[in-house]
């Protein structure tokens, strides 16, 4: 199981346990690139949306990051973090879309 895989089980089981339903990979819900968010709420959030996620693990030492995180800790997960948020601005107009990076 992949990393990203992992961290987005936890947080579906943490929905679970606060009983949130929610569930994997919703059907019918599309990004801009084609795919699916790694989660969604089924009830409203808020502001009567459901909330969708998306996890992003960054490596920090990987080719695209090594110049950012020499400057700042957090720089893989700011980028990772936008990047999702961009790809997933279409879900804005019907689900509170937030992205998860670890």
């Amino acid at each position: 199981m992949l990393v990203d895989e992992k961290n987005n089980d936890i947080i579906w089981r943490a929905m679970k346990r606060a009983q949130l339903p929610a569930v994997k990979e919703p059907v019918g819900l599309i990004r801009q690139d084609g795919k699916r968010p790694d989660g969604t709420t089924i009830l409203p959030w808020s502001r009567g949306k459901p909330l969708a996620w998306h996890v992003a693990v960054p490596g920090t030492y990987a080719d695209d990051h090594v110049g950012n995180t020499t400057m700042e800790k957090r720089a893989s997960a700011i980028l990772a973090a936008t990047n999702k948020t961009n790809k997933c601005n279409k879900l804005s107009a019907t689900h509170i879309f937030t992205p998860v990076t670890v």
